[in-house]
């Protein structure tokens, strides 16, 4: 389904209907912008509003160090114009290791996620999580990087549709972390895995979800949890069990994509949580829109239901 997917959308006569000014607004309430300039200006404007931000210049799965090249400068541009507007305090970067080459050179990524870490100093980079072959070299990287060279300002994130999560968190994070200055970005996952590594449906995969939440919460003094998710549901829980461990707001974060659910969005800001709104950009859309589509089919009806719904 996922390659269907996919073959359909990048066909030339449906890229071209996508490219369509009309379609291409459409499109443009999920991502900020194509160039760094009008993206700034919008998470400046975001900040205003009270919410926080975690960037990601769109861009993955590179098979060639001139790409790679490429996506370094603009996160080098990013980075830097971070700093220069003093957006440290409210804005992080995110991004894949597959755009940084991952996919055929361990050491080369490990070397150009270092370059990153030390020009970003002050700025937040928070690795992305990818589909299984990969969570294993992306997680000896972070360690490395993390616990090894002591870079404190990378992050990292966890899939609860994963069985491994559980014990990837134990292991590979609480086993190692003395104080909760790692934030940990909880999401469910949506990339295409084998049934023997994934929980099998929505429920299960929330149930799990659940008992993330919960152990990040209960392991507070050594992280600071993320927790990405659009579901009310799981909100409305996470909120009750940390107030009945009495947590103040600023000890964990909620995040959601830039555009979906903006209702949902102001009404969280209104009851004084944290929201960190994840925000990409860059030339590289229609390939983003693509991608989350395959992933996840269902996100399709947040880009049809943005033709009716003028909230």
């Amino acid at each position: 389904m996922k390659n269907l997917i996919i073959s359909l959308l990048t066909n030339p006569f449906f890229k071209n209907i996508a490219l369509n000014k009309n379609i291409k607004k459409i499109v443009f309430k999920y991502i900020a912008a194509e160039d760094l300039k009008d993206t700034i200006n919008i998470v400046k404007e975001l900040i205003s509003q009270n919410f926080f931000i975690t960037v990601s210049f769109l861009g993955e799965n590179f098979n060639d160090k001139e790409k790679i090249e490429q996506y370094l400068t603009e996160i080098f541009n990013l980075i830097n114009v971070i700093n220069e507007n003093e957006l440290s305090k409210n804005v992080s970067v995110s991004l894949k290791l597959s755009s940084l080459g991952l996919l055929f050179d361990f050491d080369y990524t490990l070397n150009n996620l270092s370059k990153i870490l030390e020009l970003a100093n002050n700025v937040r980079i928070h690795i992305d999580m990818e589909d299984s072959k990969l969570i294993d070299d992306t997680f000896k990287i972070f360690d490395i990087l993390r616990y090894e060279k002591g870079y404190s300002n990378l992050d990292i994130t966890l899939q609860a549709y994963l069985y491994r999560t559980d014990r990837d968190l134990n292991e590979k994070i609480l086993a190692k972390q003395d104080r909760n200055n790692l934030i940990i970005r909880l999401c469910k996952g949506a990339y295409k895995e084998s049934y023997d590594k994934i929980f099998p449906n929505k429920k299960s995969i929330d149930e799990n979800y659940i008992k993330l939440a919960m152990k990040l919460i209960d392991n507070i003094d050594k992280v600071y949890p993320a927790f990405a998710t659009h579901d009310i549901n799981i909100i409305k829980k996470i909120q009750n069990y940390a107030h009945l461990k009495g947590l103040n707001y600023d000890k964990f974060e909620f995040q959601m994509l830039y555009g979906v659910l903006p209702k949902l969005q102001n009404k969280i800001i209104a009851e004084k949580y944290k929201l960190r709104l994840y925000l990409p950009y860059g030339i590289n859309w229609y390939d983003y829109i693509v991608r989350r589509i395959a992933e996840k089919p269902s996100n399709i009806f947040y880009i049809i239901s943005s033709l009716f719904n003028k909230d």
